[in-house]
């Protein structure tokens, strides 16, 4: 039967099972109902009738491959539909802002047919994906706690994760979270001190409070709830791991802030208390697709550095992500390389000079395979990016320490 989206959430809170329609002809369960907040909404038509509202980063299967919303040419893309065919779009049009909802699947393409038109749930989590699978090659512990139950173990498998040593938690309540991170952490740090830890949290946005869970839908005020908690805990928790070889990382969704015409727009479910309590902050943003033929086989990406206590804040890089293998790194060593000059380019041929002084040359298509082949040169090459992109901080050399009148400074008689 068909219902309205609005209608999930209710009958979900019920403990009925929900399904929904997927490539195959499938039906999947829908695992979690996502309120997104007030977003800029677009609406989207299609000659066969079709028709539906999305925020501008919403995705759709076209011609072209999974395209946003705002990237759709009327009258140029396709949309597939449950019937199997495509529909070319004729309208898509901002309609202003409203509150937006979505669904997450139990599918591992994370693919759903709604207003028959193939949808889907954007893999935000790659790149603290990519952190675990780095931790667990240091032999420390990765950790994934899942909110919105719509990760797939082969990308994981695909991007380097050992999913047998894995420790993966499903949970929905954001005091749950908090309290199993608490538990982990001790288990962990009983039987070794030292061992190397990352918690990636997947995501914010998608976890409900206790008091959201238990309220009526007429009810008001329970949308603070999350940002109370997520002080609390946060409190808590960062004193927990301060002192400790830990990496807590939460992933989540940027909304826009209502009537904000200067600065940022964008704010972040659960409040102000994660973006005050984190060390680094990296906001992340397709900026291209990437193709092979007429098929998208991944998109270009830009991260943000927002906040940064580590290091340098501000900074950004462009790195691609394909869809079968994740973060494509030696491409974007080769990319640092030729900004900075290391390396010099002759058509399609590249030019360094290795860690005995002579000069190689090679293609970019062989540049993963040289450094793949040769650990000591890829040594080489990855200390000459950071020594070159890093930022070092550096004493205050210039000034004469012993020339100061500190106890003059301090009754203001010099500056």
């Amino acid at each position: 039967m068909k219902i309205k989206i609005k209608e999930v959430k209710e009958l979900l809170s019920q403990g009925k099972t929900v399904k929904v329609k997927t490539l195959g002809n499938k039906y999947v369960n829908i695992s979690k109902y996502i309120e997104k907040g007030v977003m800029d909404t677009f609406a989207v038509v299609l000659q066969n009738g079709n028709s539906i509202k999305c925020s501008a980063n919403h995705k759709f299967f076209t011609n072209s491959g999974w395209l946003e919303c705002k990237n759709i040419i009327p009258n140029e893309h396709m949309i597939l539909c449950d019937d199997n065919t495509y529909s070319y779009v004729t309208d898509v049009t901002p309609i202003g802002k409203y509150n937006i909802v979505d669904i997450t699947v139990d599918d591992e393409n994370h693919a759903y047919f709604g207003n028959g038109m193939l949808n889907h749930n954007s893999g935000k989590s790659l790149l603290a994906a990519h952190l675990l699978a780095e931790t667990q090659k240091k032999g420390g512990v990765a950790v994934y706690i899942d909110t919105e139950s719509a990760v797939s173990q082969e990308f994981l498998q695909a991007i380097g994760i050992d999913i047998s040593k894995l420790v993966y938690v499903q949970l929905q309540l954001i005091e749950d979270v908090f309290t199993a991170i608490e538990n982990i952490i001790e288990k962990i740090r009983t039987s070794s001190k030292d061992k190397l830890v990352t918690i990636v949290v997947d995501s914010v946005a998608a976890a409900s409070t206790k008091t959201e869970i238990e309220a009526d839908y007429e009810k008001d005020g329970w949308a603070t709830t999350k940002a109370i908690v997520m002080g609390k805990a946060l409190r808590k928790i960062n004193d927990m791991i301060a002192r400790q070889r830990i990496a807590l990382i939460f992933t989540n969704q940027l909304r826009d802030k209502l009537g904000a015409m200067f600065g940022d727009t964008y704010t972040t479910s659960g409040g102000r208390a994660l973006p005050f309590h984190a060390s680094v902050r990296l906001r992340l943003k397709g900026v291209g697709q990437i193709k092979k033929g007429d098929d998208v086989i991944g998109i270009k990406c830009k991260a943000l550095v927002m906040k940064n206590r580590m290091g340098p804040p501000l900074r950004q890089v462009d790195y691609d992500m394909f869809f079968a293998s994740g973060i494509d790194n030696y491409g974007g060593w080769l990319t640092l390389l030729k900004n900075h000059e290391m390396v010099s380019q002759s058509g399609a041929w590249y030019t360094i000079t290795d860690q005995k002084g002579e000069e190689l040359r090679f293609q970019a298509k062989d540049w993963a395979g040289m450094l793949e082949g040769d650990a000591e040169f890829k040594e080489y090459v990855y200390n000459q990016i950071a020594e070159t992109v890093i930022m070092k901080y550096k004493s205050a050399t210039d000034v004469d320490l012993d020339a100061l009148d500190v106890e003059a400074i301090k009754e203001g008689e010099m500056e």
